[in-house]
């Protein structure tokens, strides 16, 4: 039977950037597939909030 394997220091180092990144790229491709939305949702806010009464203060 073979001995176990072991990881190595370079191992982990490669694992925890690996991760890093695949987080990363997962921000920001929720941040980027929400850009659509968001500028939907201003230009349909635009004609309604220039069309409101003004507001006394």
């Amino acid at each position: 039977m073979p001995p176990p394997k072991t990881a190595t220091v370079a191992a982990w180092v490669w694992a925890t950037t690996e991760t890093v990144a695949v987080i990363a790229l997962v921000v920001a491709g929720s941040w980027y597939s929400g850009v659509p939305t968001r500028r939907r949702s201003a230009s349909a806010a635009a004609p309604a909030a220039a069309e409101a009464e003004p507001v006394q203060v």
